[in-house]
Parts: structure tokens; C-alpha cells; sequence
């Protein structure tokens, strides 16, 4: 390997050990002269580098006489994280290697690190190397482009800045032979991302266009993982733009995938597709229906699933004015103990906990529809926002205050015509 980066792996590890210039050259060579060293102005005898590497913790032969295979090593690396198996990669060695070579191999190992840490959850460590990242990454075709790309959307997914991950994906996609950039598999998680951030946004037909993509890549290399998850990214674009039949026929296209899985993938898949079958009759007002799948999913259900079922059958219980049954299962969701509901379950479970109280107070009932109406509107939740308004007026009607029934209707009926719309 060639000795050109040494100056900067030498600047690197001594700043990483809090040393000075001083102290890191003290007996070997003047401070002076280290710094020429580390800025590359000057190339030094192996002996130099052999004493500043010891005292850094380095083996200067291992580094020197490495076969310049790290290239292939991060690719597998990267390899290794998109396909979610485990790497025994040693990440320090293959760091210091891509310090001394420098440019964009040193590059390319910052973006997948980066990628690396977010599989990890370290989400903050890796923020700050894709923003210095950005400062350098050349948009293009070129692979670290490809690699930075998908990195800072997946990043982007994950603290939900879903616009930003699309407009990176789309400055990709404008790139002339990108596909050609990537690995079969790396391009269909590609288009699956671009899809589900579509997903976040509301945005129906574009994660349909984008999921069949993604499917089409994952049913050619026969990764039936992968398969599933586009189907289901299909039942829930379908689902919410009234294609209620592509919808169910996509999660039982999973169903039929999931008997060559694993068991325990299996078991939490079967949970969701029932679960997503059981809304997507819901959404049809067949709740008969779904609360038949709703219960299959609870068969499937860990303890970490069950409040999310638990809503949706006290919901349709509520709607079929089977108030008893309605009430027990939002006592079995107090008493879930290993388990804490999201938001959006929480303002539901609040709800139903003023609406079956054996007397309902008007004040209770304009506070919670305040919160909760706000809610679903503030997260543009727009089935939610029509049912609850229905449920809402029907109470208000109850009370005889026709005004604010007649408020939650409108609301219904503007929300039903932004749901039709929206793809």
C-alpha cells in the first residue's frame, strides 16, 4: 500500500488518542516535522513510521504490506448490512486501511459506517457523518453517490423527514444509468424505500409504481423476504386508495409466501396481514368481517402487538353499538402490562374511555373530541378523522346539540372527498 496516506491515518489516530503533536513525536522526530508528516508534505524513512505507529497501538508492516482488497472488503461489508446478516468484518482495521487510502475509498467507508451505526440505532453519530458527508459527496453517476443516496433516505425514514428522503431518491433517479450503479438487491431496496417514504406522504399511486419496482427485482433474484414486504406495502397503497380487492389479494399473496420463512417471521407477518385484512374490511364497513381477521391476527399477536388489534375490534364493537363487548376489550388493553400504546392508540383508548362511561358528560365529550379530532387531523390520519367524526356526531345528536353534530358531519363529508382523492 502505497505510503501517501499515512500522513493523515498518523493525524487521525492521534487526535482519536487525545495526543498532542508533542507528545506523539517526543524521541522520534521533531513536532515540526510530524506535522509535515501528517499533512503529506513529506514521505519518511519505515523506521519513522514504524516507531509513530507503535506508539499509536499500530502495526506499520500489517498496514503497509495490506493487499488493496479493502474496497472489496466494504462492499462486502455493505453487502452484509443490506441483506441484514451478521459480518464478523473487523471495522477498525478496515478503517485505518481506508484512512490511509484516502479519498474516495475513505469516502465510501464514512458513507457505509454511517449506515452501519443507523442499523445500530447510534442515530446521532451518524447524522454527523452524513452532514459531512454531504460537503463532499459528488451527485453523478458514481457509486458512492448511489451509496450516499440510499443511506441519507434510510436515515431520513428513520426520523421521518419522508420528503426529504423522497427528494434525494428522485435526484437519483434523474441520474442517466443509475440502476447500473448498484446490485440487483441493493436496487430493489431501493425502489422499497422510495415506496414507503411515498407511503409516509400519503402519496398511493407513486409507492404502488415504486413497490412493483421493488417486487419486480426481489421476484427475479427469489428473495421472498423482501417478496412479502412489497406486498404488503401494495395491501396498504391499495387499501387506501379504495382498491379494496388488489389489497386483500396482495396479503394473501404474502400469506402464501410466508410458509418458506422462518417461524418466528412467519408468526409476526401473520399478525399484520390479518390485522391490515381485518381494516381493510373495516374501511368497507364490513366490520362482521373484520372483526373475524381482527381476532385471527390476535392469534398471532405477541405482547408487543396486541393494543393495536385491541383498538381496532373496541372500534368496531363501538360502531356495532355492541357496547359490552367494546368495553371488555378496552379493559383488557388497561390491563396490557408488558406493552405501551402509541399516540395514535392512546388518543383512540381515550376516546372510548369517555364514550362508554355509563353517562356521558358533555364536557368529557368536547374535550376529547377537541384533542382527538386535532390529532387525526394534524397527522392527516384520514380514515381515522371520518370515522371518529361520524362516532362524534352521532354522541352530539345524543346530547341534542345539533350544531356540532352537524359540524362533525361536514367534516366526514370533506374528509370522505379528501380520501377519494388522494393517490
Amino acid at each position: 500500500m502505497e505510503k501517501v496516506g499515512f500522513g493523515n491515518l498518523i493525524r487521525v489516530k492521534r487526535l482519536e488518542k487525545n495526543l498532542s503533536q508533542e507528545n506523539l513525536s517526543f524521541g522520534i522526530c521533531s513536532p515540526s516535522y510530524l506535522s509535515r508528516i501528517e499533512n503529506g508534505q513529506v514521505l519518511v524513512e519505515d523506521d519513522i513510521y514504524v516507531l509513530l505507529f507503535e506508539r499509536l497501538g499500530l502495526d506499520y508492516y500489517q498496514i503497509a504490506t495490506q493487499s488493496d482488497d479493502n474496497l472489496e472488503q466494504i462492499e462486502n461489508w455493505y453487502e452484509s448490512l443490506i441483506a441484514n446478516c451478521e459480518s464478523n468484518m473487523d471495522i477498525e482495521r478496515i478503517k485505518d486501511h481506508a484512512i490511509t487510502a484516502g479519498g474516495d475509498l475513505y469516502l465510501k467507508y464514512q458513507i457505509v459506517y454511517s449506515y452501519y451505526l443507523l442499523r445500530n440505532k447510534n442515530f446521532e453519530q451518524a447524522a454527523v457523518i452524513l452532514n459531512k458527508i454531504e460537503e463532499h459527496i459528488q451527485p453523478g453517476y458514481n457509486r458512492n453517490y448511489f451509496l450516499y443516496v440510499y443511506v441519507y433516505m434510510f436515515y431520513s425514514f428513520i426520523i421521518k423527514q419522508y420528503k426529504d428522503a423522497i427528494r434525494e431518491g428522485l435526484n437519483l433517479l434523474a441520474v442517466k444509468d443509475f440502476g447500473s450503479l448498484a446490485k440487483p438487491i441493493e436496487l430493489g431496496e431501493f425502489y422499497y424505500l422510495l415506496a414507503y417514504n411515498y407511503i409516509k406522504t400519503y402519496s398511493y399511486e407513486r409507492s404502488t409504481h415504486y413497490a412493483n419496482q421493488a417486487l419486480s427485482i426481489f421476484n427475479d433474484n427469489y428473495i421472498l423476504m423482501k417478496t412479502a414486504k412489497c406486498h404488503i406495502l401494495l395491501g396498504i397503497s391499495y387499501n387506501n386508495t379504495g382498491f379494496y380487492e388488489e389489497s386483500i389479494e396482495a396479503y394473501h399473496r404474502v400469506k402464501s409466501l410466508l410458509k418458506y420463512l422462518p417461524e418466528q417471521d412467519q408468526i409476526y407477518y401473520l399478525s399484520m396481514v390479518y390485522n391490515n385484512i381485518g381494516y381493510c374490511y373495516e374501511l368497507q364497513h364490513n366490520y362482521h368481517h373484520a372483526i373475524a381477521y381482527y381476532k385471527k391476527g390476535l392469534e398471532f399477536n405477541d405482547t408487543t402487538e396486541k393494543a393495536r388489534t385491541y383498538v381496532n375490534l373496541i372500534r368496531c364493537y363501538y360502531i356495532l353499538k355492541d357496547y359490552a363487548t367494546a368495553m371488555r376489550y378496552l379493559q383488557e388493553t388497561n390491563n396490557l402490562t408488558t406493552e405501551t400504546p402509541s399516540q395514535e392508540q392512546e388518543i383512540q383508548l381515550s376516546v372510548f374511555t369517555v364514550l362508554l362511561q355509563e353517562n356521558t358528560w358533555m364536557e368529557d365529550l368536547i374535550e376529547i373530541e377537541k384533542v382527538s379530532m386535532e390529532f387525526f387531523s394534524n397527522n392527516r390520519l384520514l380514515n381515522l378523522t371520518y370515522d371518529y367524526a361520524l362516532i362524534f356526531a352521532d354522541q352530539y345528536e345524543k346530547h341534542s346539540d345539533y350544531k356540532r353534530a352537524n359540524t362533525m358531519y361536514k367534516l366526514a363529508i370533506h374528509t370522505k372527498e379528501q380520501i377519494s382523492m388522494r393517490g
